[in-house]
């Protein structure tokens, strides 16, 4: 299951330390985008010599992806 997760960062008279943040449902047309683009970076992963590997591949591979796409990864999320 996917979520996007928003935070809420507000100043907090009393008591101190204390925070808020809530979760939604995904946008049906943001799974659509996000699944396959998740399988394809997995596939990098599980195909790699170790994990450390894998995890440095499938991140590059995001961000040749986005900068095909003229975007960065904090728009792209937003995005969706």
């Amino acid at each position: 299951t996917f979520w996007k997760i928003l935070y809420l960062v507000g100043v907090c008279v009393k008591p101190i330390g204390m925070y808020h943040s809530f979760r939604r449902n995904p946008d049906r047309k943001a799974l659509a985008t996000i699944e396959p683009l998740y399988r394809e970076l997995l596939a990098i992963e599980d195909g790699a010599k170790d994990s450390k590997t894998g995890m440095n591949a499938a991140v590059d591979t995001l961000f040749s992806l986005l900068k095909e796409k003229g975007t960065d990864y904090d728009h792209f999320v937003l995005s969706l």
